[in-house]
């Protein structure tokens, strides 16, 4: 369907640094091949529905949003 595995990850600790690289290799070496993200995110807030559940639809849509405009 041309999906890929992306981590969004939110930093617990603002002024603390991530590299992509070392979360990729992380994940590779605890998770199958298939479960692996391919690509890291970085964003402030997951947002969430008033019920409190993560609004997957709302994180999606920067790149679904692109994808329907090519």
């Amino acid at each position: 369907m041309g999906e890929e595995l992306k981590a969004l990850v939110v930093l617990v600790a603002p002024g603390k640094r991530l590299e992509e690289g070392e979360l990729l290799t992380y994940c590779r070496d605890r998770l199958s091949h298939h479960k692996s993200p391919r690509s890291v995110t970085l964003i402030l807030d997951l947002g969430r529905t008033s019920m409190g559940k993560i609004d997957k639809r709302k994180l999606r849509s920067p790149w679904w949003d692109e994808a329907v405009a090519d």
